[in-house]
């Protein structure tokens, strides 16, 4: 692999997971609640730019 971690829909960078789960850990909250939190605001732009 090109050192990336594949997902089904994006590569992440894995030193940019590590501070993705250390943002969460300061937050008080879990990574997979602060991703949730990240794909509704991209959702919601997208829609916007779409209208």
């Amino acid at each position: 692999m090109d050192g990336l971690t594949k997902t089904v829909a994006f590569r992440v960078e894995p030193g940019q997971w590590v501070n993705f789960e250390r943002v969460a850990a300061a937050n008080g909250v879990e990574t997979a609640e602060l991703l949730r939190e990240l794909v509704a605001h991209s959702d919601s732009i997208f829609r916007a730019i779409k209208t």
